[in-house]
């Protein structure tokens, strides 16, 4: 009888340590896909502000497409978190003037900029869009000369 609860007590914690494992494994690798698909969903996510309009493409395998005239606007929501204020993000709800027109911008750099750019095309303000670049600061020869043939 002794032997047979030997054997039974390996038995039952040999497989016990062994599926723990499993499930540790398992679960790590449900985090891991879960926080890649997230990252691949952000990644997939465009927000473009024109002269006209706000435009928001999403989809990994499906791409939608929805956007929403300057006109059409009633209302911008802006809501941060503690994180999201540390990181200068945030989310932003733009409220069209008929039910189920709202368009929600996630996870946005600096969202009270962006609210003041689209309450200023909203009035009519045009915007130019374009980077501009910065003006090149011209070097004497001396300092092309070391430049290119530095050691």
């Amino acid at each position: 009888m002794n032997n047979f609860r030997n054997s039974l007590d390996a038995f039952i914690q040999l497989p016990l340590v062994e599926w723990t494992t499993y499930a540790l494994f398992l679960v790590i690798l449900i985090l891991i896909l879960g926080v890649g698909y997230d990252f691949l969903r952000w990644r997939q996510k465009k927000y473009t502000l024109t002269n006209h309009r706000i435009i928001v493409q999403s989809g990994i395998i499906k791409r939608r497409k929805s956007f929403i005239h300057y006109d059409k606007i009633q209302d911008i929501v802006v809501s941060q978190s503690l994180v999201d204020r540390l990181f200068s993000a945030g989310d932003m709800e733009v409220f069209g003037g008929h039910e189920g027109t709202t368009l929600i911008l996630e996870d946005i750099p600096n969202p009270i900029e962006v609210e003041n750019v689209i309450n200023r095309l909203m009035e009519g303000e045009e915007f130019d869009f374009t980077r501009p670049e910065k003006p090149k600061e011209p070097r004497s020869i001396i300092e092309e000369y070391d430049k290119k043939f530095k050691r």
